[in-house]
């Protein structure tokens, strides 16, 4: 499973083929600046990563995880982290003062070739890791008001990690001081780790989410992490993504199961739950789904999701399932948003909500189709409501903004490509460095058994237990 798009207000990091480029926008100046978030050379990861994965050594750079967070101490900046399958994981820093700066200064050089930044900090790994999410340390000093930062990294071995971040630009190396282990998902493989800042009965708490292949997501306090609060319950396949929406408590994931739920995280339960194999013949959604370009609008009437009736893809001649990759809410909480593996479409959903005897009453439906001449590997939503979505080559990246109008009484969706000057600019200026790289997306971003084709996340219970029976040591 690999994670290849993370934003944070405006800007952006997305993994593309063995590089990172992180985004910064600078609304006020209607302009943008390009990095290329650039990996010392290592030869014993390199060594290592090949060998690891039965693979020569030109794979082992591949971008298997991102992450990104603005981070306020003397100065504003803007953290990224990139882990890759050599097991190593590089962190970034970019004062958002400077990326203006230099964005004015290289206008002309820019859209040619992006500013190279290197890693203040490079972090060695016993395991790839594909979950990444920053997190702060309060100090509990009183007289100390200074606070420290860490990535996490959940791992193939089911570890979630933190790793200490230098302040300023160290440029250091790995150190065993600088790590340490937070908690455990036995025999597993960790696949999500996100945290948020919260409020539960009035108390401000730090919580760490973390999901993984054995159908389940932990809910522990951070950096207290032994305490576990509880647990979200239902899935029977891994999880795939997972995003979270504080203002109304909800969690929400999507998996293997081909199902995407929404859990209250405060009362660890869940409160609605879109099934994507649904085999009703009464559906009347409409089957040739519209292809939405620039300053084309099209849209059709929002069905219940009980109601939708999600058909088989076809992708090089062979039928695949919606296995759903990401997922994506934004937050007012009203749209969510959904890739699938090896589908050239993402679906919106418009979500409603209302408090019951202290319970959220979700109402989800399915709103809008948006097909692409490209595949979709990721979605996220920007601060400004727009939805940003990583694709294959050769489009590689394009924005969306949804947006609702109401006719005779029914709600009804327009989604147009997003055409400010700053947007179009910027987006053709990065398409065009891709394409000049000429590097190659990844056709899944699960990873498959070769002799079988069946996703390596996904557990063949049966096989599993008839072993068990067979080696009884009694």
């Amino acid at each position: 499973m690999r994670h290849l798009l993370a934003t944070v207000d405006q800007h952006f990091i997305a993994g593309i083929d063995h590089r990172a480029y992180a985004i910064i926008a600078s609304p006020a100046e209607k302009s943008s600046t390009i990095f290329e978030l650039i990996q010392e050379n290592n030869a014993v990861a390199k060594e290592d990563g090949a060998k690891e994965n039965g693979d020569d050594a030109s794979n082992h750079r591949t971008v298997q995880g991102v992450a990104a967070k603005l981070i306020q101490d003397n100065d504003e900046f803007l953290y990224f982290a990139v882990s890759r399958m050599d097991k190593t994981i590089c962190i970034y820093n970019i004062p958002l003062k400077q990326s203006s700066r230099q964005c004015n200064e290289n206008d002309t050089s820019r859209k040619t070739m992006p500013i190279p930044v290197h890693p203040i900090i490079t972090h060695k790994t016993t395991k790839r890791c594909c979950a990444l999410s920053f997190a702060t340390i309060a100090s509990r000093e009183k007289e100390n008001s200074n606070s420290r930062h860490i990535l996490i990294a959940g791992d193939f071995a089911g570890d979630v990690t933190g790793f200490f971040i230098p302040p300023g630009k160290s440029n250091s190396t790995y150190s065993k001081k600088m790590k340490r282990l937070l908690l455990g998902h036995t025999a597993s493989i960790v696949t999500y780790v996100k945290v948020v800042d919260d409020v539960c009965f009035g108390e401000n708490q730090i919580k760490l989410f973390t999901a993984d292949r054995d159908e389940k997501i932990r809910i522990s306090l951070f950096p207290d992490t032994h305490i576990v609060e509880g647990y979200l319950l239902g899935h029977t396949e891994f999880i795939s993504s997972m995003d979270i929406l504080t203002s109304k408590n909800w969690c929400v994931t999507c998996s293997g199961d081909d199902t995407i739920r929404f859990w209250d995280y405060n009362r660890h339960c869940e409160i609605s739950t879109i099934n994507l194999k649904s085999n009703n013949k009464n559906d009347s959604v409409n089957k040739d789904s519209s292809v939405y370009q620039e300053d084309n609008e099209q849209h059709e009437e929002g069905m219940n999701v009980d109601e939708v009736e999600v058909k088989e893809d076809t992708v090089n001649g062979k039928k695949s399932r919606f296995t759903p990759i990401d997922v994506t809410i934004n937050r007012q909480g009203s749209l969510l948003a959904v890739a699938f593996n090896e589908s050239y479409h993402i679906d919106l959903y418009s979500i409603k909500s209302k408090q019951t005897n202290q319970k959220n009453d979700v109402t989800v439906k399915l709103c809008e189709r948006i097909e692409f001449s490209s595949q979709p590997l990721a979605v996220s939503f920007l601060s400004d409501n727009s939805l940003l979505i990583l694709l294959s080559e050769p489009d590689f990246i394009t924005k969306y903004l949804p947006a609702f109008t109401q006719t005779d009484g029914h709600d009804k969706m327009t989604c147009k490509t997003y055409t400010s000057n700053m947007v179009s600019s910027y987006y053709s200026d990065f398409r065009s460095i891709l394409k000049s790289c000429k590097v190659e997306m990844p056709c899944s971003l699960l990873e498959t058994d070769t002799s079988t084709g069946k996703f390596k996340l996904k557990k063949n219970a049966q096989e599993e237990k008839e072993g068990f029976v067979k080696h009884e040591p009694w």
